[in-house]
C-alpha cells in the first residue's frame, strides 16, 4: 500500500503506467497524444502532489480529464487542476452524497472497521 521507498511505476502497454506505492489506491494514467487521463488522484492533497511528482517523471503533457474510481481516491485532485482550468472530471453520480454518508453518518463505524 505505501512503500518505503516511494513510487513504482509500470508501464501496462504503450501509453498506459500504474503508478503504485503512494496510498491505498494506484494511481492510471492514460497517455494521449496531446494530454494525459488519470484515474484515482489519491486520499488527500499530500498523496496528490506525490502522485503528480511521479506522472511527470513519465511525460510533461497535460492533464485532458481526471477520473474517480471511488470516493476515497478522489482528494487528491487539487494540484491536478490549476486555477482557472476546465479539466473534465468524471466519477460516479452520487459520489460526492457516498463520501458524506460515509464520513459524516458512518464515520464512527468505518473508522473502527478499518483500524
Amino acid at each position: 500500500m505505501f512503500s518505503a521507498s516511494g513510487a513504482k511505476t509500470t508501464q501496462v502497454m504503450e501509453g498506459v503506467y500504474v503508478i503504485q506505492g503512494l496510498g491505498i489506491s494506484n494511481c492510471i494514467v492514460i497517455e494521449g497524444k496531446e494530454g494525459i487521463i488519470v484515474a484515482d488522484t489519491g486520499d488527500n492533497v499530500e498523496e496528490g502532489i506525490e502522485r503528480l511528482q511521479a506522472i511527470r517523471e513519465i511525460t510533461n503533457k497535460p492533464i485532458s480529464a481526471i477520473i474517480y474510481s471511488h470516493w476515497h481516491y478522489s482528494n487528491g485532485t487539487t494540484p491536478f487542476v490549476p486555477k482557472g482550468s476546465n479539466i473534465p472530471i468524471i466519477g460516479h453520480q452520487k459520489l460526492d452524497s457516498n463520501k458524506t454518508t460515509a464520513l459524516c453518518l458512518l464515520g464512527p463505524t468505518v473508522l473502527r472497521r478499518a483500524a
